[in-house]
């Protein structure tokens, strides 16, 4: 299933250390060439300054070790060690009762001036910001997380350059992942997702520009996955919350018109439609909100606002645009193995199949006038009397009217008609896609032409 993998895809927008998991992942999972990813991995391995296990997978690959690996490793010791004496005088200053109480309630109200002030008497001085940042980003670099989270920490409430506080802010969500802490991490995302909107706003004087908002978003979205994907709590409610946090679902949010993230998707990455449509299919039997998630996914697909393709978007469109109900139990068969190598889908696939299951035949309940059990339990692989309690859970669950006529196998579907209201809502559901779409796309070739007035000049 290697033209399903999508890990170049996601290693654009991850962190050095989690592209090197997501890598072992793969290599584990052995759909790509173990040569190519091995490669691959001394990129990364090296970039994230591990030097012993750059060594150690060229001796897999039975190469010789370049030269250069033992200077750049060397380069990086006497840097860290060069830091050590420098932080020692920070560690000696935030270990103070009266600073760090000064830093707790500083994050209340952040004053970095009057911070400042107020610690000055007791050491601080301001070339201390710029040790922190390297010693956070060296205690990062030989995974002393703890270390480095600390000192982001005491750093972001000092520092009145939104750009370092964004800097900061990305260290501390990094690091909550890697410890992974994934509640914290939550809350670091938050605030993170806060201060890019304020950022990119065009009130700001300080503003970021459209194209890296975009890319910040887009970051965001892709470290989020660890978050909401791998955390320990019950999985349908963190799915659910990926799905409002970034498709809007809520009805108050769906008001404002938030698609900001839907139009990242559609034009930066859309290869995350993939982690939509699975956590929208999983939990759209436990919440009315993912069904409307899952109606714009598929309007997403339907109008090819969306430029990805896999099993799980194939299986969507079968479904809900081709009415082809056989290609989309085919489509599920796929998805499995597509689940199951993924490394942020792979402890989904039994949820994600019972959950698809239920939706094909949902669809099919509400386009036909009679069912044959014998026709689902064969497609289901199930006995008669399973396909039959199947049915009766399904009918319940989606609160659809039918009655089962066990002498003759078969459901009787009793449809109900669809309101003129309802059809008019339905038909106008896509606009603010389709408008987003629209604007993203004026909005590129605007650039474009921008930039081949200036090369011209």
């Amino acid at each position: 299933m290697a033209q399903y993998d999508i890990t170049a895809e996601l290693c654009n927008y991850l962190d050095n250390h989690m592209i090197i998991a997501i890598l072992d992942h793969a290599l584990d999972q052995g759909t790509i060439d173990q040569t190519v990813l091995l490669k691959a991995k001394i990129k990364f391995l090296e970039a994230a300054k591990f030097f012993d296990e750059v060594k150690a997978t060229y001796e897999d690959l039975g190469e010789e070790i370049p030269e250069d690996i033992f200077l750049k490793e060397q380069e990086f010791n006497e840097h860290n060690k060069s830091l050590t004496a420098e932080l020692e005088e920070v560690k000696e200053l935030f270990s103070k009762p009266e600073v760090i109480n000064a830093i707790k309630v500083s994050y209340n109200t952040i004053d970095p001036s009057a911070l400042i002030e107020e610690i000055t008497e007791f050491g601080f001085k301001t070339e201390m910001l710029d040790t922190m940042f390297k010693g956070a980003r060296a205690f990062y670099d030989v995974e002393k997380y703890d270390t480095a989270d600390n000192l982001l920490y005491n750093l972001r409430p000092l520092t009145s350059d939104p750009g370092k506080r964004l800097s900061a802010l990305w260290g501390r969500l990094a690091v909550e992942i890697m410890l992974e802490k994934f509640e914290s991490a939550k809350g670091v995302m938050d605030i993170l997702e806060s201060n890019i909107r304020e950022l990119s706003s065009s009130k700001n004087k300080r503003s970021i520009s459209p194209g890296k908002t975009l890319k910040q978003r887009a970051w965001l979205m892709h470290w989020s996955l660890f978050i909401f994907f791998l955390s320990d709590q019950t999985q349908t409610t963190k799915l659910s919350d990926f799905l409002d946090h970034f498709m809007h679902t809520k009805p108050q949010d769906r008001l404002q018109d938030k698609t900001e993230y839907v139009g990242v998707i559609q034009t930066v990455c859309p290869h995350m439609i993939r982690y939509f449509a699975s956590a929208a299919i999983i939990t759209s039997s436990k919440r009315t909100d993912s069904r409307e998630a899952l109606k714009d996914i598929v309007r997403m697909i339907r109008h090819k606002t969306v430029e990805f393709s896999d099993p799980i978007t194939s299986l969507l469109e079968s479904v809900y645009v081709h009415f082809d109900f056989e290609k989309a139990l085919e489509q599920l068969k796929i998805c499995e193995t597509v689940l199951d190598a993924d490394f942020f889908l792979k402890g989904h696939t039994t949820e994600f199949v019972e959950a698809a299951s239920k939706l094909i035949f949902e669809a099919y309940c509400r386009i036909h006038s009679s069912i044959s059990i014998k026709f689902v339990s064969e497609r289901l692989d199930k006995s008669p009397e399973n396909a039959e309690k199947w049915i009766v859970d399904l009918i319940q669950s989606a609160t659809l009217s039918a009655r089962i006529e066990q002498t003759e196998g078969y459901v009787k579907m009793l449809h109900d008609p669809q309101s003129t209201y309802d059809q008019v809502l339905e038909s106008t559901r896509s606009i603010p896609i389709k408008t987003r779409a629209l604007l993203d796309n004026i909005g590129r070739m605007s650039r474009k032409a921008y930039q081949k007035k200036r090369e011209a000049a």
